[in-house]
């Protein structure tokens, strides 16, 4: 969705609702319908029309998030963004720069300069939504983290004088609470089973796939692939062997896609695999034959042979579907068709 549809993507997203965002961008069209779609969405949003507009309201205001064009007359989006890290790291105020697609030399130097990330013209608004969303998550829970961290600190500071052995639960508690910080942040994207990306992250990778294939005009693929009578193993074998089938699965999958491309589980015995830059149809099937040639057959679980074969739906971008949501729910349908057919293959959507 570009910013011609800005109407048809007019809702409230409480993970942006309260926050202050800053949009600096020489043109005024472009202002007016990203403050348009930010505060539809919940934000405050601010604008400046110029780098040295924008310096001022630095001084005066506080923000979330900035988005930043780099093109602009007199002190452009570069000169902004290296003011704006002289007094803010990248956890404390993420930039996201905007810039046009013929200008990668820009979003190299903007990036090097301490950009956060980058969006590209014409913007495709539900793409800039979930980035902004996603950079905004991460600020609060660097913000948290900062804050435990302070209080911890303080805390050490006043049992400074207490008994050796309170200073030794002291040690254990700043442990189990950065094991606890650690395990928050794998489970905010990553699934506790199979240490696969789960689906927030899938969603994620799937969008970030589509914008790159949009921008080189390639194409990805989405596979939704579903174990076969996997309720069966549970039923029979209990749900700790079932389990295991599901990290054996998962540590195949992996090994049946490039480092690029991403793997990830989205619920129960439910897999997704995006193909990134995935080429001709042919090269695509011939994959997705490897893959089912690599999962299926005699898995050895706990002294037990388990026999195990996968169901798998294709959807194609552009031709199956516009975003992450379509692609997923096209290439569920067609892995459904083969269930119904004799499970063990694939079909295209």
């Amino acid at each position: 969705m570009t910013i011609e549809s800005l109407d048809e993507y007019r809702t409230r997203d409480q993970s942006l609702e309260g926050s202050q965002i800053l949009i600096v961008d020489d043109q005024s069209t472009m202002r007016k319908t990203l403050q348009r779609m930010l505060e539809s969405s919940g934000s405050t949003a601010t604008v400046a029309a110029s780098g040295e507009e924008a310096l001022h309201l630095f001084d005066k205001d506080q923000f979330d998030l900035v988005l930043l064009d780099i093109l602009m007359p007199g002190m452009d989006g570069l000169e902004v963004l290296k003011a704006v890290r002289r007094k803010h790291s990248m956890s404390e105020l993420p930039v996201i720069m905007v810039t046009s697609k013929d200008r990668d030399e820009d979003v190299v130097q903007a990036l090097s300069l301490g950009a956060n990330d980058y969006i590209m013209k014409p913007v495709d608004l539900p793409i800039l939504r979930a980035r902004i969303r996603n950079h905004l998550s991460l600020k609060q829970a660097e913000d948290e983290l900062r804050k435990a961290r302070e209080e911890l600190e303080q805390r050490i500071e006043e049992r400074t004088t207490s008994l050796l052995e309170t200073n030794k639960a002291l040690v254990n508690e700043i442990s189990e609470r950065k094991q606890a910080e650690e395990r928050i942040r794998l489970l905010a994207y990553h699934d506790e089973l199979t240490g696969l990306p789960n689906v927030r992250l899938g969603k994620d990778r799937v969008a970030n796939a589509i914008a790159l294939a949009r921008r080189n005009k390639t194409t990805v693929a989405l596979l939704y692939l579903d174990l076969d009578d996997f309720k069966e193993i549970n039923d029979s074998h209990g749900h700790s062997i079932g389990d295991q089938v599901l990290i054996k699965t998962a540590e195949r999958m992996t090994h049946c896609v490039r480092e690029t491309d991403t793997v990830a589980r989205i619920g129960g015995d439910e897999f997704i695999i995006v193909l990134n830059q995935a080429g001709e149809k042919t090269a695509i099937i011939k994959s997705v034959e490897k893959i089912i040639t690599t999962l299926t057959g005699s898995l050895r679980i706990s002294g037990q042979d388990l026999y195990i074969s996968v169901s798998i739906g294709i959807a194609l971008y552009p031709d199956h579907g516009q975003t992450p949501d379509d692609l997923i729910k096209n290439a569920d349908e067609a892995m459904y068709l083969v269930k119904r057919k004799g499970k063990n293959k694939y079909a295209i959507a």
